[in-house]
């Protein structure tokens, strides 16, 4: 049985890889005095150069709250007027002349919502596009705004790739990722005792038990083989792990070495790096929204005009191989999902949708992340997971119980 591995940001967070969009927009500030002489910082913000003291006196930056907070003093202090609703800092005395503003609304939005902890860029940006749809009546009007925020959607875009290809550079993941067997110990192929056996065999649907019992039978047949994994492969028995890789990070590639070993059996390691990579322009990053199931997505197809169908995955699929690779590895063989490290949010809805209610998709197995508080999100990844069937009967049968499935390793910070 190959496998179809689905690998998410939660599986760089799980690595100590500063990959999240909170991350990010906490460090565009925690840095604003070097950013601020940028031009990518000009497009977003307007800021008063000779009143950089507002950020100079702040003990710490960690996030917008600590900016908003001195931006409030700051005006206290020298009788300026801050607007909570706008985050505009205006100087009274001189009227119309703005001392710190958004000149991105989508920033500014991210920053609210990151402010209240569950920002999220694509969704986001579909959020706005649908609003704009819907509420803009003349068709000029309605393009105009639909330009703006494809503008200052590619802004924050090319302020994200900056960002990870500074802070997630290769020789940090060299130090981070020294514990690879974490998570290599679940794809390790080996024989199987009877109790083992069938707790795996519930993860699969009946029709599948026959053939998963001989391969076991052939795995303990030859088991004194198993160090160098050649009798499988001569045998034309050889399992694929296809890791569908979501990340623009190349952490997956660090597990090649250790699936290749000729002293264990793991299968073959086959990685697809589905949204592009960095800092490669021949595999530039795929960013925007993929629910074309979505309600509003027929509405906004209809308007007739392509500058709507930007930013959807799609289309942007079709620049490479990547689709095509997957779409082949789902019509070849069956395979067992292994959720890792991705929400499995709607803004990939139709891939998602794609594998999930595929014949040869068996089985759905999720790796949670269990949180300081004992609490897990197992629930809440089944739930996501569910607005990806329109079977739901389906949906059913194909996901493995909690009982059977697993924690996401977590390498700890200063490891």
């Amino acid at each position: 049985m190959n496998r179809l591995v689905i690998i998410g940001n939660g599986f760089d967070l799980a690595h100590g890889l500063p990959t999240s969009y909170k991350h990010f927009l906490n460090d565009f500030w925690r840095n604003i005095l070097k950013n601020v002489e940028t031009q990518k910082t000009a497009n977003l913000l307007n800021i008063s150069k000779t009143h950089l003291g507002m950020f100079e006196n702040i003990k710490e930056i960690n996030s917008f709250i600590d900016i908003e907070s001195s931006l409030k003093q700051y005006g206290s202090t020298y009788g300026y007027n801050y607007n909570y609703e706008t985050k505009k800092l205006i100087h009274n005395s001189s009227p119309g002349q703005v001392i710190f503003e958004f000149k991105s609304e989508f920033f500014k939005i991210l920053n609210e919502r990151n402010v209240k902890n569950w920002v999220d860029i694509e969704g986001e940006y579909y959020y706005q596009l649908k609003k704009i749809v819907r509420e803009a009546e003349i068709e000029e009007e309605r393009i105009e705004k639909v330009k703006k925020l494809h503008k200052e959607f590619d802004e924050v875009k090319e302020l994200l790739e900056e960002y990870l290809c500074k802070n997630v550079s290769k020789p940090f993941l060299d130090k981070k990722l020294n514990l690879i067997d974490n998570f290599s110990k679940f794809f390790k192929i080996r024989y199987l005792d009877s109790y083992s056996f069938e707790e795996y065999l519930n993860e699969f649907p009946k029709e599948d038990y026959e053939e998963l019992t001989k391969f076991n039978e052939f795995l303990k047949e030859n088991d004194t083989y198993l160090s160098n994994a050649k009798i499988i492969i001569e045998n034309k028995l050889e399992v694929t792990n296809l890791f569908v890789n979501f990340n623009y990070t190349n952490s997956i590639t660090k597990y090649g070495n250790k699936f290749n070993s000729e002293y264990e059996y793991h299968g073959k390691f086959d990685p697809i790096n589905i949204h592009g990579e960095l800092p490669k322009s021949n595999n530039r990053i795929i960013f925007g929204f993929g629910d074309e199931m979505d309600d509003d997505y027929s509405t906004i197809e209809k308007l007739d005009d392509n500058e709507y169908l930007k930013n959807f995955k799609s289309f942007q699929y079709s620049l490479n191989s990547n689709y095509k690779k997957l779409l082949d590895f789902i019509e070849s063989n069956k395979f067992q999902v292994y959720i890792m490290g991705h929400s499995c949010g709607l803004s990939d809805r139709i891939l998602l949708n794609t594998i999930f209610e595929h014949e040869n998709c068996r089985s759905i197995k999720v790796f949670y992340r269990k949180k300081e508080d004992g609490t897990d999100n197992y629930t809440n990844l089944v739930q996501n997971i569910s607005r990806h069937f329109n079977d739901k009967a389906l949906m059913r049968k194909k996901l493995v119980n909690k009982i059977l499935c697993n924690e996401l390793p977590q390498v700890k910070q200063n490891q």
